[in-house]
């Protein structure tokens, strides 16, 4: 078996599976749908937008951490996808 990140491992050893390259591409559409759902793709916030520089900095910096969030769920469904039998 190819070596797996920490979270992927993880992933494989608590769902038992292994040996299915089903259950593994079920979880990979699991992890892409929650990708989705949790840290939907949105807006970059704009610096031309009424906020004010303090809350535009708050909005511009959870932006980033959601989208390094939706990042991490998508490297680790492409890293199980990946996987040969």
């Amino acid at each position: 078996m190819t070596d797996l990140s920490p979270a992927a491992q993880a992933i494989i050893d608590a769902s038992n599976c292994a040996g299915s390259r089903i259950v593994q591409l079920h979880i990979v559409d699991a992890l892409r749908a929650a990708a989705d759902q949790v840290v939907p793709k949105g807006p970059k916030p704009s610096a031309n937008s009424d906020y004010h520089l303090m809350n535009w900095t708050k909005s511009l910096d959870q932006y980033y951490q959601r989208q390094a969030t939706r990042d991490q769920l998508l490297t680790i469904a492409a890293e199980l996808e990946a996987l040969d039998d």
